[in-house]
């Protein structure tokens, strides 16, 4: 009975529901309830990597070059993806240490190359992603990134875009101390714009930056498939072109 009442819902609402997975079980949010906590915040604020820009096989792949280019041995599998959530210099680190290899400034200098290459051959942050920060931008939002990521590659990324001003008022690794979970990066994105924390959402694809963003007392969204159990959003996407197309289609 209850697998008919779900499929039921699911067909009859299906243009208007978006899923949420809690520890609970599966919650049907009204996509007009992710649509009315937009309209209402006055700040905007999002992840990079994987979540504003759909780069992560990009930046795995730019990972295994930079280790190459400096004579040590590529990734092994499944390396990369154990490391997902994690500031890119914590990244680096961690993969140099499992070489015994203290080459970090050489390893970040063609991990920048690469990734700069790559985004400039083929943008990671879609036109759709892309609409969606311009529409925020001009209804009144402020907007602004917060990522665990260096800034040089953040600002290659939002400038293939179209959205190198968004950049300015950003948060990027070297502007912190500490990295996600830490609220730190949000806590300043959040003065950068000027925006109170809880008149803010905030876009994330890790459990990390979820946690950082509720420590901050700012609102979740999740994005992507690494969010599916996660508590404490008030909506979860599979992509940021579906956040963007329910906003864009409202």
């Amino acid at each position: 009975m209850i697998i008919i009442l779900r499929w039921f819902l699911r067909k009859l609402l299906v243009k208007r529901l978006r899923v949420v997975q809690t520890g609970r079980g599966t919650i049907y949010c009204m996509a007009n309830f992710f649509l009315e906590q937009l309209r209402d915040c006055d700040g905007v604020l999002f992840d990079f990597n994987g979540t504003l820009s759909d780069d992560e096989p990009v930046l795995e792949a730019a990972y295994e070059t930079a280790l190459q280019n400096v004579g040590l041995d590529g990734l092994r599998s499944s390396e990369y993806e154990s490391l997902v959530g994690l500031s890119d210099p914590d990244i680096a680190r961690r993969l140099l240490a499992a070489r015994s290899s203290d080459e970090f400034d050489a390893l970040i200098g063609h991990l920048s190359e690469a990734y700069s290459a790559a985004v400039a051959e083929r943008p990671t942050i879609t036109r759709e992603s892309a609409r969606f920060v311009a529409a925020l931008i001009d209804d009144g939002k402020r907007v602004a990134v917060v990522t665990g990521t260096f800034r040089a590659l953040m600002q290659s990324g939002l400038a293939q875009a179209g959205l190198a001003a968004v950049g300015e008022r950003s948060v990027a690794i070297e502007d912190v101390s500490h990295g996600k979970p830490d609220p730190e990066g949000f806590l300043l994105g959040s003065a950068n714009i000027g925006v109170p924390t809880d008149r803010i959402i905030g876009f994330e694809d890790s459990r990390a930056g979820v946690e950082a963003l509720t420590r901050a007392g700012i609102r979740a969204v999740g994005i992507g498939p690494h969010l599916v159990e996660a508590d404490g959003l008030i909506a979860r996407f599979p992509t940021m072109d579906d956040a963007a197309r329910a906003y864009l289609g409202r």
